[in-house]
C-alpha cells in the first residue's frame, strides 16, 4: 500500500509562505536558516556602519601656559605664538578613499630646545635646509647662516648623529631625522619643509677611506644626491625661477651640492699653475669618482627640468669637529693619545711631501653662504684660499704645540694608491662673485683642531669608578 501525504489546507483569507513548503520543515534546513542569521549578526557586530565624523569648531579655543614644540603633525596642527598666548590653528582632513599620499605621510621629528620659540622668530624668513649639518663644515655652514639672521635654519642629522658640533646653537636651528640613502624619507622632509634653499652637505666625504669601501661611497653620494634631487623636484612643484630654455613651473628653491677637489685627481700633475674650473676632471679615488657623478647629476637637473642646481667645490676645509679619518685631524688625535700616555710618543703618518690648499671652514663658511645667494645655477665653483702647504710642515707646526715629545714615523700602510703632488686651487671665478679675501691662519687652525682632540681623546677614554662614574 502507498503511503498517502497529508497537507494541512491553508488558512482561509492567507496566503501560504515559502516555508510553508514541507522540505523548509525539514531539521536540516531549520538548522541552515539558524546558521544564516547568526551569521549576519556576528558581520553586523565586526563590521558596523561608519559612523558621520561631527564637524571641528573652525576657531578652538586659545590655549595658555608654558610654550611647548608642537612641530608638524599628522592632524595638521600649526602653533602660532602671540604673546604668552599660543592659538591652535586646526585643520582636520577627513580621510577618504582618495587621501593624498602627503596626508598619509608620518610627521618630521624635530629635536632640540625651545623649538617654538625659535620658529616664532624665525616667522616669514626663507627656510634653509642643511643635510650633513652635524659635520665639520655642514655645521659651520648652519652657524654662518644663523649669523645671517636671515633664514630660518634646519638641518638634517641621521638618527645616531653625534651633535657636539652644533654645541651653542642647538635652540638657534631645527634639526630633522632622516638620512640622504632614504628616497621615501627625503620626499616627506622636502614636502614638509618646502625650503628656500638646500645646502647638500651629507656623503661619504673621506677620500682615503672610498679605497676600502668604494660601493658605500658610490651609494651614499650619488643616489643620496640623485635622491635630493628627485624630493625637489617631485615635491616642490608650482611657480619658480625662470629657466634658460622657458620651462615654467621648475622649483623655487636653490640647491648648493658640495664638490671636492679630488674630482681633479690627475689633473693636479698635470696642470701648470693653480686649478681652475675648465681644468680636466680626472679623478683617481672612488671618492673623486662619486663627486663627479655627483656634479653632472646636479647639472644634468638643472638643464632637464630648471633645478636651481650650483656646486662648491670644496679644496681641503679643516676646523675642530672633523674625523679622524682626515690627516689633521688624525695628527691631533695621536698627539693628544701621546699627550694622556694611551699611545707610544711615536706619530704614525702616510706621505708627506704632497702640497694641499687648506681652508679654516670657519672661515670660509659665510663665503659658502654668499654664493649659494649669488652663484649661478648650473655652474661649478672652487672653494679654497689659493694658500698650499707641504703635509710636512704642517706636522711640524702641529708636533711643536705638543705638551710632550712626539717622534713621527712613517708607516706604508698609510701610503694610497695615488697620491697627487700638488693641488691648489684657483679661486679667481668665486672672488669675483662673493668679493671674498682669503684671510688663511694656520697656526691658530691648527691650535683649535688639536685642543678639539684633547678633549675628545678626555671623553673617549675617561676612567670610572666602581660604580661607573667618571674619574677626573
Amino acid at each position: 500500500m502507498l503511503p498517502i501525504e497529508m497537507n494541512p489546507p491553508p488558512r482561509t483569507g492567507a496566503t501560504p509562505g515559502i516555508f510553508a513548503n514541507p522540505k523548509w520543515q525539514h531539521p536540516l534546513a531549520k538548522v541552515g536558516i539558524g546558521a544564516f542569521v547568526v551569521i549576519i549578526l556576528l558581520w553586523s557586530s565586526i563590521f558596523p556602519h561608519e559612523a558621520t565624523v561631527p564637524a571641528v569648531p573652525a576657531t578652538p579655543p586659545a590655549v595658555t601656559g608654558v610654550a611647548v614644540y608642537s612641530g608638524p603633525m599628522t592632524t595638521g596642527t600649526d602653533v602660532a605664538i602671540t604673546s604668552s598666548t599660543f592659538e591652535a590653528k586646526t585643520a582636520v582632513t577627513a580621510t577618504t578613499s582618495t587621501q593624498s599620499t602627503s596626508a598619509s605621510m608620518p610627521a618630521l621629528a624635530p629635536v632640540g630646545t625651545d623649538l617654538a620659540l625659535a620658529a616664532a622668530s624665525n616667522a616669514g624668513k626663507p627656510l634653509v635646509l642643511v643635510t650633513g649639518v652635524s659635520g665639520m663644515i655642514g655645521s659651520c655652514i648652519a652657524k654662518a647662516l644663523v649669523a645671517t639672521g636671515r633664514y630660518d635654519v634646519h638641518g638634517l642629522v641621521r638618527y645616531r648623529s653625534k651633535l657636539s658640533n652644533l654645541a651653542g646653537y642647538m635652540d638657534k636651528l631645527t634639526l630633522h631625522f632622516g638620512d640622504i640613502t632614504d628616497a621615501v624619507r627625503m620626499r616627506a622632509v622636502v614636502r614638509e619643509l618646502q625650503p628656500a634653499f638646500i645646502y647638500h652637505m651629507a656623503a661619504q666625504a673621506i677620500n682615503g677611506v672610498s679605497y676600502d669601501s668604494p660601493e658605500l661611497t658610490l651609494n651614499t653620494n650619488v643616489l643620496g644626491t640623485l635622491n635630493i634631487l628627485e624630493a625637489v623636484k617631485t615635491e616642490m612643484s608650482g611657480p619658480g625661477a625662470a629657466h634658460p630654455k622657458g620651462k615654467k613651473h621648475v622649483p623655487k628653491c636653490r640647491l648648493l651640492i658640495a664638490g671636492s677637489s679630488t674630482e681633479y685627481g690627475q689633473t693636479a700633475d698635470e696642470w701648470d699653475g693653480p686649478l681652475p674650473e675648465n681644468a680636466p676632471m680626472k679623478p683617481v679615488s672612488p671618492y673623486g669618482v662619486s663627486k663627479v657623478a655627483t656634479e653632472m647629476l646636479a647639472f644634468q637637473y638643472f638643464r632637464s627640468f630648471g633645478i636651481q642646481s650650483i656646486v662648491a667645490r670644496f679644496f681641503i676645509q679643516v676646523a675642530a669637529g672633523g674625523t679622524e679619518h682626515l690627516a689633521m685631524q688624525e695628527f691631533a688625535r695621536q698627539i693628544a693619545m701621546i699627550e694622556r700616555g694611551l699611545q707610544k710618543p711615536t706619530l704614525l703618518h702616510g706621505n708627506l711631501q704632497t702640497k694641499r690648499d687648506m681652508t679654516d671652514i670657519a672661515e670660509s663658511a659665510g663665503v659658502v653662504v654668499t654664493l649659494a645667494e649669488k652663484g649661478v645655477p648650473g655652474e661649478a665653483y672652487n672653494i679654497g684660499s689659493g694658500e698650499a702647504y707641504k703635509m710636512q710642515d704642517l706636522l711640524d707646526m702641529m708636533i711643536k704645540q705638543a705638551k710632550v715629545k712626539v717622534t713621527p714615523e712613517l708607516d706604508t700602510s698609510r701610503l694610497r694608491v695615488y697620491d697627487e703632488k700638488s693641488l691648489v686651487v684657483d679661486n679667481s671665478k668665486l672672488k669675483k662673485v662673493t668679493g671674498w679675501t682669503p684671510n688663511p691662519n694656520i697656526e691658530r687652525t691648527i691650535k683649535q683642531v688639536l685642543d678639539y682632540w684633547r678633549r675628545e681623546v678626555n671623553e673617549r677614554y675617561f676612567s670610572v669608578d666602581k660604580d661607573g662614574d667618571a674619574v677626573v
